[in-house]
């Protein structure tokens, strides 16, 4: 085993240290565009929404209907 020297990107983690300020910051940037999956800025509903729980799915097949949205699957696989 031999050292490389510092290491700024492994397991798909970005290294990004500030001696100066003695911090070591840790970015999963490249995986949150890669299961986004859409433009930088893009927002996928617009601000103007207002969300409520009376939209929530009730019946059987809008249930199944929402398992297939792929929105539900991102805040999934980010959290």
């Amino acid at each position: 085993m031999k050292h490389l020297g510092e290491t700024s990107y492994n397991l798909g983690i970005k290294f990004i240290r500030d001696h100066k300020n003695r911090m070591l910051v840790l970015s999963q940037a490249n995986y949150v565009d890669a299961v986004l999956d859409f433009k930088k800025g893009y927002l996928p509903f617009r601000h103007e929404i207002t969300l409520s729980k009376d939209q929530c799915p009730k019946t059987p097949e809008e249930i199944d209907c929402m398992k297939m949205v792929p929105y539900a699957l991102v805040v999934v696989s980010l959290m």
